[in-house]
């Protein structure tokens, strides 16, 4: 089993962004931009600590557990700024969505730990409250 976390602000991918330059030729490039590769280069680096085994080519179950640290309007005020207010959402439901977060993960680690992402059969990702960061979970399924 292979298990590290990746502390930061996850970055989706998902969306690309079509288009043409000056000289007539067109191109598709990724919409995050310099935030996504800075985050799949976060990726990289923390899979890289975890694991520098052969890639694995077979059946893959991958655990992906993104945390996003809490709006200060969860939070009661004054002395009691760091008690959670009885109406605080118990799971992050806004934007960004999980599949996009997924997905950019996925790819940082294809080339890293896994020789195509395409081998995960199973998969659980979530969403929640904590450190902002990424925590991964991988094993080869039975």
């Amino acid at each position: 089993m292979i298990e590290f976390f990746v502390p930061g602000i996850a970055v989706t991918q998902g969306n690309k962004i079509a288009g043409q330059r000056k000289d007539g030729t067109q191109f598709v490039r990724e919409k995050g931009g310099a935030k996504l590769n800075n985050w799949r280069s976060d990726i990289v680096k923390f899979a890289h600590i975890a694991y520098q085994g052969v890639l694995l080519d077979g059946a893959i179950e991958c655990h992906m557990i993104f945390f996003r640290e809490r709006p200060k309007s969860h939070y009661r005020t004054g002395k009691n700024s760091h008690i959670l207010r009885d109406d605080a959402p118990k799971y992050p439901t806004t934007k960004p969505d999980c599949t996009k977060l997924c997905r950019a993960a996925e790819d940082a680690l294809t080339g890293v730990i896994w020789t195509d992402d395409a081998r995960v059969i199973n998969q659980l990702n979530a969403k929640r409250y904590g450190q902002p960061g990424v925590r991964i979970t991988i094993k080869t399924a039975e």
